[in-house]
C-alpha cells in the first residue's frame, strides 16, 4: 500500500500483533526500496498539486507523506530536494 514504517507499525498494532512480530516484520523491508517507495510517492504526488504558493505545496506534499505514515526526518528533507530544484 506504500506505507510508511509509522503507518505499518500502527495498524498491525491496532490488529493485536506483539510488538516483537512487528518488528520482525519492519526489518525485512531494506532501506533502499524504503527511500525509493518514499521517492516515487513524492514525486508522483508533487505532479498532482496544482497549487501556485511553494510553500503551501510543499505543506500538501509533507503532510501527504506523513499520513502515510513516514519519518518526518524523511518527509521533510525529500519535500526541501523536490522543490528547491
Amino acid at each position: 500500500k506504500k506505507w510508511g514504517k509509522l503507518r505499518i507499525q500502527r495498524e498491525l498494532k491496532a490488529r493485536g500483533l506483539t510488538d516483537y512480530n512487528i518488528e520482525a516484520g519492519l526489518s525485512e523491508i531494506t532501506d533502499d526500496d524504503y527511500c525509493d517507495t518514499l521517492n516515487l510517492l513524492a514525486e508522483k504526488k508533487q505532479a498532482t498539486i496544482k497549487e501556485k504558493n511553494p510553500y503551501k505545496a510543499k505543506a500538501k506534499l509533507a503532510n501527504f507523506l506523513l499520513y502515510r505514515g513516514f519519518e518526518p526526518e524523511l518527509v521533510y528533507e525529500i519535500v526541501d530536494e523536490l522543490y528547491d530544484e
